[in-house]
């Protein structure tokens, strides 16, 4: 007997307008073998029960089950739809049981250079979290080349750098701009000045970063026009461990403002830097990828907390 197009063939046409409560009705009786007993199930009547199977006969233009006695018995057709509802429940359990979707939990993730991870994105994530409770922050710190990577290739959703931006991949918003501090010991000569110039002042030990940095170049390319000594005693690669040379030697190192200056220790100071290199820190997203709206929530977290540094830096061109 010819019962109509199967249940693959409706698929390929594009009739798959069915409803869940449908897909239930039919996948109950089947199990159960009466209307009455799958109405009972699903806490419906009768009548409904056996509408929403003619419905679903209707869509499907070929008849689902043919009445042996009190009981329902499945046609070709409607085991094969049977079969397909029972990986649908399954599917629908697993979402169930899945804490990330039964609690609608996001996750955001973000990466910060070193400098950004000694306190300043711990306020803004505890802001954020304020109103944000069912989102997972995750924080990687790396430094800004391998930020730029893990941009690129998608794992991360929202990077914090003051590193130039050259890559088509990656999309920038600034939200702060500083020019480089003098940062030294509170009984150091320079904390005495409103300006550090190094015309001033004859010798200078330094805590310096690596050459990679742009900081770096930019101060050793003033030191080079003055006649001030520069003596090198320390090179390190990160703005918190050039810090902390500081206390413990007394020397001094230079550095953007923002956000060291928030957490000094107590017998560290700074001063602005003459001639001192232009820093815009900014966010950066994947251009592919474009940015989540629990990312630009998150940005505005961060300008927030931002806002308490404006006595060492300005606010840039963000707009949320």
């Amino acid at each position: 007997m010819n019962q109509g197009p199967t249940l693959k063939t409706q698929a390929a046409q594009g009739n798959i307008d069915w409803t869940l409560k449908e897909m239930r009705a039919l996948h109950h009786v089947v199990q159960l073998g009466t209307v009455t007993a799958a109405a009972t199930r699903m806490g419906l009547s009768q009548p409904a029960v056996s509408r929403l199977l003619s419905g679903l006969e209707s869509k499907l233009a070929q008849p689902l089950f043919e009445r042996q006695g009190r009981t329902l018995a499945p046609t070709r057709s409607a085991l094969d739809f049977y079969e397909a509802s029972i990986r649908v429940f399954e599917a629908i359990e697993n979402m169930r049981s899945n804490p990330v979707v039964l609690h609608n939990v996001e996750q955001l993730r973000i990466a910060v250079p070193p400098t950004f991870a000694q306190g300043f994105i711990q306020d803004a994530v505890a802001l954020f979290m304020q109103t944000n409770t069912n989102v997972t922050v995750q924080i990687d710190v790396r430094s800004s080349p391998a930020i730029f990577e893990v941009i690129t290739e998608g794992a991360i959703d929202l990077g914090i750098t003051d590193a130039t931006i050259r890559h088509e991949a990656v999309r920038d918003t600034p939200f702060r701009r500083s020019t480089t501090a003098c940062f030294m010991r509170k009984d150091h000569p320079f904390a005495k000045m409103d300006e550090v110039n190094f015309e001033a002042v004859k010798e200078i030990d330094i805590v310096g970063l690596s050459q990679r940095h742009g900081t770096r170049n930019h101060v050793d390319r003033l030191l080079a026009k003055s006649e001030v000594h520069a003596r090198m005693v320390i090179e390190t690669s990160t703005a918190a461990s050039a810090v902390s040379f500081v206390q413990s030697t007394g020397a001094v190192t230079f550095l953007s403002p923002f956000p060291v200056a928030s957490n000094l220790p107590p017998d560290v100071t700074f001063r602005p830097l003459q001639a001192g290199l232009k820093h815009t820190t900014r966010f950066i997203h994947s251009a592919r990828i474009g940015l989540k709206p629990v990312a630009r929530r998150f940005m505005r977290a961060v300008t927030t907390v931002s806002e308490g540094h404006n006595n060492w830096s300005s606010i840039g061109d963000y707009t949320a």
